[in-house]
């Protein structure tokens, strides 16, 4: 007698969708009573196969959920800056200016920040990151910007990152590190031969009449102005040369007026004999000591990059004063050197005065201060003088 067919037995499937595969992985097929099906006996071993006749229906299957995002789109995000640069003028050297531009979305979608990212460490702002700018909304980046200690153009940017677009927008910062009075252009490229000779335009920037006391201790060379009949201007066109220095060519022109809020105003001077050798890393070259007490001394500070070695001496290169070692202090970013500037007795006007520091290691820095020794605080001219 042939055995009966099992009702609800568990199959091997032989044949299903890919999409099925997929999602599954492994399978059986249930074939129950009322299914056809086909039987057949192996002889002699006593077991039977059974095997499903009925084709198995495809079945579409979704694709799992994904949480990657759409390809970013290539180009620059529909984003308005209100005002399109953000220019602080004429700002003091070694002060803060903070002021705030608005992101504006121009486009039809919201705009997600995704980063924001200053180009130097003189650059601080707020954290905008995270935040979403609705269509025709906008958002408030504040920027603090550091003016340098040295006169002339300052320049920094900020990257805007947005979700979904390939390129940043760059937001511009400028300003101009100016005392009272500037001097154009902010300095003299004379390497290689070139503008060994030319002129310079001194003026206020608050458009104040003043007086030019020397152009780095020498009388000055105007052109279109005779002090000796012409009355004090706001602007005045002056003539330089660097063959007048001789073998040592200072690596700052100098040019000395009466304004007492702007007592010394330095130019770059870019040249084969100026540039130091440098051995230790400072922070600024530029070392300006104000107006100094006929008889008296001042003091000024250098800073020095951090690396643990302090300085244990400062000595003078010249006849015309002596530099002396006051007190240091020191935080994880730089080392603060104060130090005293102390002119010969009978010297009175610009001083440009070459000195050496020297460190705990044994390494030694080149260096020049410069200074007007004046009988009153400012506000007049000393007779010039030439420095070193």
């Amino acid at each position: 007698m042939k055995p009966s067919p099992v009702c609800s037995r568990s199959l091997p499937i032989r044949k299903a969708s890919l999409a099925m595969a997929a999602l599954l992985g492994s399978a059986v097929l249930v074939v129950g009573c009322d299914r056809p099906a086909s039987q057949s006996a192996s002889e002699g071993s006593g077991t039977s196969t059974v095997t499903a006749t009925s084709a198995v229906e495809e079945v579409a299957v979704a694709p799992p959920p994904t949480n990657e995002r759409p390809a970013p789109v290539a180009g620059r995000p529909p984003l308005r800056l209100e005002p399109p640069t953000l220019d602080f003028g004429f700002v003091a050297p070694s002060t803060a200016s903070t002021g705030t531009i608005q992101l504006v979305n121009g486009g039809t979608e919201a705009m997600k920040i995704l980063a924001v990212q200053p180009s130097c460490k003189c650059t601080t702002i707020n954290d905008i990151a995270g935040q979403t700018i609705p269509v025709g909304g906008s958002v408030g980046l504040e920027a603090t910007l550091d003016a340098a200690p040295a006169p002339g153009p300052k320049k920094a940017q900020i990257r805007v990152l947005i979700e979904g677009y390939t390129e940043v927008v760059v937001v511009e910062l400028k300003a101009e590190v100016a005392l009272a009075i500037r001097v154009t252009p902010p300095y003299i490229n004379a390497v290689e031969g070139k503008n060994q000779s030319g002129r310079l335009v001194v003026q206020s920037t608050d458009g104040k009449p003043f007086r030019i006391c020397s152009t780095h201790g020498l009388p000055p060379r105007y052109l279109g102005f005779d002090p000796e009949v012409d009355e004090p201007r706001s602007q005045y066109l002056v003539e330089y040369d660097v063959a007048e220095f001789g073998e040592r060519v200072p690596r700052y022109y100098v040019i000395e007026t009466d304004r007492a809020e702007a007592p010394l105003i330095d130019v770059l001077l870019r040249h084969e004999r100026s540039f130091p050798a440098f051995n230790i890393r400072m922070k600024d070259y530029r070392i300006a000591a104000g107006v100094v007490p006929a008889g008296g001394s001042g003091e000024f500070t250098i800073r020095l990059e951090n690396k643990g070695d302090p300085v244990t001496a400062a000595i003078s290169r010249s006849s015309l004063g002596n530099v002396e070692l006051v007190r240091q202090e020191s935080d994880a970013e730089e080392i603060r050197v104060e130090l005293r500037l102390i002119p010969a007795a009978d010297h009175r006007g610009f001083l440009y005065l070459p000195f050496t520091i020297f460190s705990q290691s044994g390494q030694s820095q080149d260096l020049d201060v410069f200074a007007t020794v004046a009988e009153t605080a400012g506000g007049s001219c000393a007779s010039p003088a030439s420095g070193g």
